[in-house]
C-alpha cells in the first residue's frame, strides 16, 4: 500500500537504515537499499521483573491456576484462536492450566465468542491491553509464555518473558530465529501447528530440568539484548563517517 511505498522511498533515500533484526535487514535490502547502508541493532529490553512470588501475583490479578501467558495485538496472524482451541487437550496434561491473553484488537469479539462457544469461561481470560507495570505482574503470575505468531520482525514480548523467568515457546518465523536457540533457551514450532504446540507446552511443563535450563539460558539471552547495548551500538553507528554514501 501507500505506507509501504513511503517506507521504501524513505529507506532508499537515507544515508543509513538501522533495523532491529537480520530478518528485517534482508527485507530492506530486498527493497533495493545497498547492503553497506543497512545496520542491525537489536532492540534493547529494560523490563524489570517484579520481586513477588507466583501465588501472590496470581492473587493480585485474580486468576488461580497454572497460567499460560500470551501477549500481542488481537489480529488473526498472532494465532490466538489456535491457543484457545488446544485448551481442552492441555487440560488432559494439567487440569489447572489457564490461558491468559493480554492485548487488544479487531479479533477480540471473535475470540470472546470462541471462548463462550467452547465453554471456556474461567479457563481462558482475554484481559485487554495492560500497562508495563501490570504486564510485569501478569508475567510474575505465569508459568509458561507462548507466542504462536505467523510474522514477527523482532519480538520484545519474548525477551520480556525471558527476563521475567518464563520458559518460552514460539514460532520459527522472522526475528524469533535470532533469539531462540532450539531446545536451549526455548522451543520453536511451526505457526498454528496444533500437535507440536501441545507437545512443546507438555514438555516444558513436565520436564523440570529442561524448564530450568530455558529459564537460566533465557536470562542470559536478555543480557545480550540490553537497552544499554542498543544505545551504545546506535551511537556508534550514528558517529559521522560510519555509513558509506
Amino acid at each position: 500500500g501507500i505506507l509501504h511505498n513511503i517506507q521504501v522511498k524513505v529507506c532508499k533515500g537515507a544515508d543509513g537504515v538501522i533495523v532491529p533484526s537480520n530478518y528485517l535487514a534482508n527485507m530492506v535490502k530486498n527493497w533495493g537499499v545497498p547492503e553497506e547502508r543497512v545496520r542491525v541493532v537489536y532492540n534493547g529490553v529494560d523490563f524489570k521483573p517484579l520481586e513477588i512470588n507466583k501465588e501472590e501475583a496470581r492473587k493480585k490479578i485474580g486468576i488461580a491456576g497454572n497460567i499460560i501467558l500470551s501477549i500481542g495485538r488481537l489480529v488473526p496472524w498472532k494465532g490466538f484462536r489456535m491457543l484457545i482451541k488446544i485448551m481442552p487437550k492441555l487440560f488432559e496434561i494439567n487440569q489447572f492450566f489457564r490461558l491468559v491473553i493480554v492485548g487488544d484488537g479487531p479479533e477480540k469479539k471473535v475470540l470472546e465468542l470462541i471462548v463462550k462457544n467452547m465453554r471456556l469461561e474461567n479457563k481462558v481470560y482475554l484481559v485487554g491491553k495492560k500497562s508495563k507495570e501490570e504486564l510485569a505482574l501478569f508475567s510474575a503470575a505465569a508459568d509458561i509464555f507462548v507466542l504462536n505468531t505467523a510474522y514477527e520482525g523482532f519480538s520484545h514480548q519474548i525477551l520480556e518473558a525471558m527476563a521475567a523467568g518464563l520458559p518460552v515457546i514460539t514460532t520459527a518465523v522472522g526475528g524469533n530465529r535470532e533469539v531462540i536457540r532450539q531446545g536451549e533457551n526455548g522451543f520453536m514450532v511451526k505457526y498454528n501447528d496444533e500437535f507440536n504446540l501441545i507437545e512443546a507446552i507438555k514438555t516444558a511443563w513436565q520436564t523440570n530440568d529442561l524448564r530450568t535450563r530455558f529459564i537460566e539460558e533465557g536470562k542470559k539471552t536478555v543480557e545480550y539484548f540490553s537497552s544499554e547495548k542498543m544505545i551504545n551500538e546506535t551511537i556508534k553507528i550514528l558517529t559521522p563517517g560510519n555509513f558509506k554514501h
